[in-house]
């Protein structure tokens, strides 16, 4: 039905591209940015991988390329359009500065269909592209050499890319469909050395890690001095409890705690579950992303979390009501 969907809108896209183009001409004599409600061009249509490696060639004039669009670029705001539920593949091309360091990612997302719960790893969302452009902006010690963990990859872009700045990473989800996918997004991306020696998968369930013989059962051996994590606060607050737990177990006082806000609808649901990390752990800085430039997506904020000192430390011992242990 999709399939048959698109090539209806393909049709109209030829009608309005063909005819030597006038349409196109037009709309790049009017307008800047790639998408334009009234033209009937979108990121969805044009740059869909149903109709190829490079999209809907309808779309493209000499003006307008696959490359421009397609590519999410810094401050582009492509990533409003996430997430992309019909794209198989993504292309995440590098800030200006990290031209020539970095390749143009291509990032594959897993279509297949089941629960939404099962589904919602397998898609790139917003917040996982403002995490990037911050990323991008760090130097490059904080990664070169150093032991990181990231704590709900996803589909694995910013396991990949503290691993193409030096870093000795290990991606983890609870989603055994998002580590493979990973993985392959790993190998398609990587040089084969840097993908086998900078970078190991592990399935970690939350409420598995609750412990430090249990986090060693399941691969992890901090302490790391980085930890990723990006939206995370969508989980249940229980999950909340345990994924705190965990971030005691897989760090120390010299550790960075790289977070980013993500989504939570309900104000007070969303305050309750902040709380509960701010027990442990203070922010050593947050950062405004769309005013550093990071995303165009409103109220995204990125912070460096660290472990709270002894004599601020908010301690309870895990009791009845779940409090995470701080110890």
């Amino acid at each position: 039905v999709r399939a048959d969907g698109r090539a209806a809108e393909g049709g109209r896209a030829a009608d309005r591209g063909g005819g030597g183009g006038d349409a196109r001409r037009q709309r790049s004599a009017r307008q800047e940015s790639c998408w334009d409600a009234d033209s009937g061009y979108s990121f969805g249509l044009c740059c869909n991988s149903l109709w190829g490696e490079r999209g809907l060639e309808n779309c493209w004039n000499e003006a307008f390329s696959f490359e421009r669009c397609c590519h999410f670029h810094a401050g582009t705001g492509n990533e409003m359009s996430l997430p992309l539920l019909d794209i198989e593949e993504l292309h995440i091309a590098p800030a200006p500065h990290r031209v020539g360091h970095e390749p143009v990612l291509r990032l594959r997302q897993d279509l297949s269909k089941g629960a939404w719960t099962e589904q919602v790893p397998g898609f790139l969302w917003k917040q996982a592209c403002a995490m990037h452009r911050w990323l991008e902006d760090l130097p490059d010690v904080l990664f070169r050499g150093r032991r990181i963990l990231e704590l709900g990859t996803g589909i694995g872009l910013l396991s990949l890319h503290a691993a193409l700045r030096g870093g000795l990473v290990t991606g983890t989800d609870g989603s055994s469909r998002s580590l493979a996918l990973a993985r392959g997004n790993a190998e398609l991306n990587l040089d084969p050395a840097l993908a086998w020696n900078h970078l190991t998968w592990r399935l970690v369930r939350w409420e598995d890690a609750q412990s430090d013989e249990s986090v060693r059962l399941l691969g992890l051996s901090g302490p790391y001095a980085v930890v990723i994590c990006s939206a995370l606060l969508y989980a249940p607050l229980a999950a909340i409890r345990h994924l705190v737990r965990l971030l005691w177990l897989a760090t120390d006082d010299d550790s960075q705690i790289l977070w980013g806000s993500g989504a939570v609808n309900d104000a007070a649901e969303r305050a309750q579950k902040w709380s509960l990390l701010l027990r442990c752990f203070e922010v050593d800085e947050a950062i405004d992303a769309v005013a550093a430039g990071y995303t165009v997506v409103e109220n995204t904020t990125v912070l460096r979390l660290r472990r709270r000192h002894r004599r601020r430390r908010r301690h309870a011992a895990v009791g009845s009501d779940g409090t995470p242990a701080c110890e």
